[in-house]
């Protein structure tokens, strides 16, 4: 399960930076320098990262409050 969760992360994350980086440019918002899209990169998959992470330890406590809940009604 935790691999497909992680195959779903990254599936998400790149068509994210495929989307956004592309549009982005082409609006003007980011420059066109290779250093900047390396930074942007770095940056993009660390608060990406953060986000997933405090998520994923959010849901894990619902779901072990919710098991806790199901094996008291037994």
């Amino acid at each position: 399960r935790d691999a497909q969760e992680s195959r779903g992360l990254g599936d998400v994350y790149k068509r994210q930076l495929v989307g956004f980086i592309p549009l982005a440019t082409l609006a003007g918002w980011f420059p066109f320098h290779w250093i900047f899209y390396l930074q942007l990169i770095i940056e993009f998959a660390i608060v990406y990262l953060i986000i997933w992470a405090i998520l994923y330890k959010r849901e894990a406590k619902k779901v072990d409050h919710i098991n806790q809940l199901l094996k008291h009604k037994k």
